[in-house]
């Protein structure tokens, strides 16, 4: 195995209950609008909020050129934890997206993202960056 193993790790808050953050991740509609890194937009979503269920999407950049995602809801506990299976379409085994959300006041909650596990830091970086940038959006879609 090329590289070090690594593991995208995150820290954001947010301006919204957790009930809210939990559901924009389950949600179609949300999905659809913020769950793309920069100009990409999500061009097909199929989820099934349930333990065992899908979480696919496409997508799109402005060229047309399209990356897939093909994973599976391992847990949902409604309000603080999904778990999924993330599996990019083409490429080699499934990594790990698990989000847990916190409530820190009554008008802010606290979201932790893993996502792992890359053998190299370019792998590290390109997917920070790509999380980063969907969690910007999904801010803009929390303020709606």
């Amino acid at each position: 195995m090329a590289g070090d193993l690594k593991t995208v790790r995150i820290e954001k808050r947010f301006a919204a209950a957790p009930e809210a953050l939990y559901q924009a991740w389950l949600d179609p509609d949300k999905v659809r609008r913020w769950l793309a890194p920069g100009v990409m937009k999500v061009s097909d979503l199929d989820i099934e909020p349930l333990q065992g269920g899908k979480y696919c999407l496409k997508m799109r950049d402005t060229s047309g050129a399209e990356v897939e995602v093909d994973a599976r809801v391992e847990a949902l506990e409604p309000g603080s934890r999904i778990e999924l299976q993330w599996q990019w379409k083409g490429l080699s085994g499934p990594g790990r997206v698990v989000i847990d959300l916190a409530r820190v006041s009554d008008t802010e909650t606290r979201l932790r993202l893993a996502h792992g596990i890359f053998e190299t830091m370019d792998e590290t970086q390109n997917h920070e960056n790509g999380w980063n940038a969907c969690l910007d959006k999904l801010v803009r879609v929390l303020e709606e």
